[in-house]
C-alpha cells in the first residue's frame, strides 16, 4: 500500500501569484509526504518508505491492534488541506480517517484526491470540511473551496465527485444543498464482500445513524462501482465526526473482521 500526500494551506497556483503580487499575508505552506507499507517476514506492517518535504510528517507508527495492522499518525503543525494519491494493493487494507478541515474566513482552498483500488482490496474513508471556525465564532464570509474525489478499481474509474463551492453560493442555504449546515461530509466503504451483504448493511447503518440526530444519507452505489456511500450534515465538525465514528463502529467488523479500535490521538 503507498500513498502521495501533498498539503497546501491554499490553491497553489493563485496563492503563489497572489504572494508575489504583494498580496497581504504570509506565503503558503507546501508540503508533501510519500509513504509505503507492507509485510515484513514476521507478518508485521512496516512502515518501508517514508519520505517528506516540508513539515508534514510521519508522528508515530503505533501498533494497539497488533503487529498486522499499522496506525499510521500524521501532523502538519501549520494545518492544511490533505488531498493525493493512495493505492491499496491486493488483499491490503486502507482506513483513512483524517480530523475535519476547516475553512478560515477568506480561504480559497482546493483538494484532489485519488484512490487506486485492487480488486481484492478493503477501503473505508472519510471527509469532513467546517466552513468557519465556529468554536470562534467566525463564518466563512469570503472564499471558495473546490474538491475532487475519485476512486479506481482494477485500473479503471468508478466514481468521481466534483465539487466548488464560493462562500455567497446559494445552495449553503438552500434545502437542496447544505441547508444552512456549516459542517459537510462524505465517507466511502469498499470491499469484496460488501455487494452480498449491502443491503443488511445499509439497513443496519441507517438505524445506527438515527442515533445521531443529524441529516444522514446512506446509500449503495450498484456494479460496477460497488461503493457504500455515506453523507452527513451539522452544526459542528464534532457532532458530525462523532456519526461518523459510530457508522465505522458499525461497519468495521464487516469490513475487516475487527471490532473499531479508536486511536487514542483523537482524544488529544
Amino acid at each position: 500500500m503507498s500513498l502521495r500526500l501533498p498539503m497546501i494551506e491554499s490553491d497553489a497556483a493563485e496563492a503563489r501569484s497572489a504572494h508575489a503580487a504583494g498580496a497581504p499575508g504570509p506565503p503558503p505552506w507546501h508540503a508533501s509526504l510519500q509513504l509505503r507499507l507492507g509485510r515484513d517476514g514476521q507478518s508485521c506492517t512496516r512502515l518501508v518508505h517514508n519520505h517528506h518535504r516540508g513539515p508534514l510528517r510521519v508522528q508515530r507508527v503505533l501498533y494497539p491492534e497488533g503487529p498486522d495492522l499499522a496506525h499510521v499518525l500524521l501532523l502538519h503543525p501549520p494545518g492544511g488541506i490533505a488531498g493525493g494519491d493512495q493505492k491499496v494493493a491486493a488483499g491490503a487494507c486502507l482506513e483513512w480517517l483524517p480530523q475535519e478541515a476547516i475553512l478560515f474566513d477568506g480561504a480559497d482552498a482546493s483538494q484532489h484526491m485519488q484512490i487506486d483500488l485492487d480488486a481484492t482490496a478493503t477501503l473505508f474513508g472519510w471527509d469532513i470540511v467546517q466552513l468557519g471556525r465556529i468554536a470562534a465564532g467566525e463564518q466563512w464570509l469570503r472564499g471558495r473551496w473546490r474538491q475532487r474525489l475519485l476512486l479506481r478499481r482494477d485500473g479503471r474509474e468508478r466514481w468521481r465527485e466534483v465539487a466548488d463551492l464560493t462562500a455567497t453560493d446559494r445552495l449553503r442555504d438552500s434545502p437542496l444543498g447544505l441547508g444552512g449546515h456549516p459542517v459537510m461530509a462524505t465517507a466511502w466503504a469498499a470491499a469484496p464482500s460488501m455487494p452480498a451483504q449491502q443491503a443488511e448493511l445499509v439497513e443496519a447503518l441507517r438505524e445506527r445513524a438515527t442515533q445521531f440526530a443529524l441529516p444522514c444519507g446512506i446509500s449503495w452505489l450498484p456494479a460496477p462501482t460497488e461503493l457504500l456511500l455515506i453523507r452527513a450534515l451539522g452544526p459542528s465538525g464534532e457532532l458530525v465526526r462523532a456519526l461518523l465514528e459510530g457508522l465505522w463502529d458499525a461497519l468495521r467488523p464487516t469490513l475487516i473482521g475487527r471490532d473499531a479500535h479508536r486511536p487514542r490521538i483523537w482524544d488529544t
